[in-house]
């Protein structure tokens, strides 16, 4: 137990002397300079931001449903179920195409 004790104050004593000033204290990492304005958020040509549903129009909502019958496998899925309800709550027919 006396020689785990002994490497850790060996241990403590290096860092003491490798760091400057002698402290065992660290350093905060430097602040980032200020960001630009145009370095924002990130909207690239082609990059599109996820839409909410209720925000989408009866044609967004056709081309999802289309799209998660693909990828899904059908509309069974609870968000292929809100779109279908949104879609009714926007007048369009819930039937699936």
């Amino acid at each position: 137990m006396e020689e785990k004790n002994e490497a850790k104050v060996q241990k403590a004593d290096e860092v003491k002397q490798s760091s400057p000033g002698g402290s065992m204290v660290s350093q905060a990492p430097a602040k980032p300079e200020a960001v630009s304005e145009s370095a924002g958020p990130k909207q690239e040509e082609g990059v599109k931001k996820n839409k909410k549903m209720n925000l989408m129009s009866l044609k967004e909502i056709d081309a999802k449903m289309k799209d998660v019958q693909e990828k899904m496998g059908g509309l069974k899925s609870r968000y292929a179920k809100q779109l279908l309800k949104q879609k009714e709550l926007l007048g369009g027919s819930a039937e699936i195409r």
